[in-house]
């Protein structure tokens, strides 16, 4: 999701760094779009770093980061130098479906992480232009990934609206954060009547409510991408700008690679289970959060292994030809449970799956419902919680 920049920008040094220092992060290379032009320049700094990476004796974490941060810089400064020089005329405006001119705007002088400019201009995950005229005062989250992430990032004043899952311990990581805040339940004029000046939405947000958001001249954002951590890290900082909060979203987004990186050291060299995470007759493969989850944390995924992509029925025989040494579910009622929990022993005690490795070996494992649908910062935990299945002597539960 880039943010745009305004129209005419003068393409100066100064400017494009202070930009690529609020938008750099690990997936900057991966949002896709951009000027024409830019590919060109972006693939040679590619290049360029990828050189450099090649030239290092040994690519350690601490190395690796700072390349990776050293290549988003430099992916987004160029890419937003290169739009500067060609930037001009107008776009039809998302949020009131008029043609509207592009906002004016300019860098913020000081040290650190620079202030957002508004109005703000930005192309969401649905390829809407959305333009957001001043700094949110009242934001209404339609997702619970949002709610974690501007809850996370200390914005309780502000929202004015959550989902109804917000509150649920069993779904959510900020029940008690988001106890008091009005719950929405999808209802486009329960959205109005909170006078929002910006709503957060995904794409199964029902297309409708949207257009009757846009048509009261709300502005919407919709987030549409949730298969990787990468995809969570983008969205975190993307909204940290959207609400003039790129420093928080910035450590927020720190704070997450450093416990994903301790994980990963800590089960580098270890044997890798082949894991399945299996819930309601359904496998995850590929391109699915919790699949990444699986190999952060030390496993493979035995359904990605055998080519399944995303989320797929699943019958007992296919799970037997998968054989693997360990089975993640998740219980239906949501709660925490352990290796003896209710969704476990289900299976544990399945006559058809008892030729299983994991069956044999008593490894079937409950995880939180909030853990297995998690798309928000605490993607982290759960790594760190899984690994701790697949590698106890090595890697505790995740305490908060």
């Amino acid at each position: 999701m880039p943010i745009l920049p305004p129209p005419r920008l003068a393409p100066s040094r100064g400017h494009a760094v202070t930009i690529a220092r609020i938008d750099s992060r690990r997936a900057a290379t991966r949002m896709g779009g951009g000027p024409v032009g830019a590919p060109t320049t972006v693939a040679v700094v590619q290049a360029r770093i990828q050189g450099l990476r090649s030239g290092l004796r040994a690519v350690t974490p601490r190395r690796e980061t700072a390349i990776r941060v050293l290549a988003g810089l430099l992916v987004v400064a160029v890419s937003l130098a290169t739009a500067a020089c060609g930037a001009g005329g107008s776009t039809r405006d998302h949020a009131s479906g008029s043609v509207a001119s592009l906002p004016r705007g300019g860098s913020v002088a000081g040290r650190g992480v620079a202030s957002t400019v508004y109005p703000l201009r930005l192309v969401d995950d649905a390829g809407h232009t959305v333009i957001i005229p001043r700094k949110p005062r009242r934001i209404v989250s339609l997702t619970l990934g949002t709610d974690e992430i501007l809850l996370g990032l200390g914005q309780r004043s502000r929202l004015v609206g959550v989902t109804n899952l917000a509150a649920n311990p069993t779904m959510s990581f900020v029940a008690t954060a988001a106890k008091g805040i009005p719950a929405v339940v999808g209802s486009a004029s329960q959205v109005v009547a909170l006078k929002p000046d910006l709503v957060f939405a995904a794409d199964y947000t029902a297309p409708g409510v949207i257009k009757q958001l846009t048509d009261a001249h709300i502005p919407v954002v919709e987030l549409t991408t949730f298969s990787s951590l990468a995809n969570v890290e983008q969205h975190i900082g993307v909204i940290g700008r959207i609400i003039d909060a790129p420093g928080a979203a910035a450590r927020m987004v720190a704070a997450m690679q450093r416990e994903v990186a301790s994980v990963k050291r800590a089960v580098a060299g270890l044997p890798r289970p082949r894991v399945i995470f299996y819930t309601g007759g359904y496998i995850a493969g590929s391109g699915t959060t919790i699949g990444e989850v699986i190999t952060d944390a030390g496993g493979t995924n035995a359904a990605a292994a055998a080519g399944i992509k995303g989320w797929v029925k699943t019958g007992r025989s296919e799970i037997v030809k998968l054989n693997p040494a360990v089975i993640l579910t998740s219980a239906v009622n949501g709660k925490q449970d352990t290796a003896q929990g209710a969704a476990a022993r289900q299976i544990q005690h399945n006559p058809a799956l008892k030729k299983v490795l994991a069956v044999r070996q008593h490894r079937v494992w409950d995880l939180s419902t909030r853990a297995n649908s998690d798309v928000s910062q605490y993607m982290a935990w759960d790594v760190q919680d899984v690994a701790s299945v697949l590698h106890p002597k090595h890697v505790k539960p995740y305490v908060p």
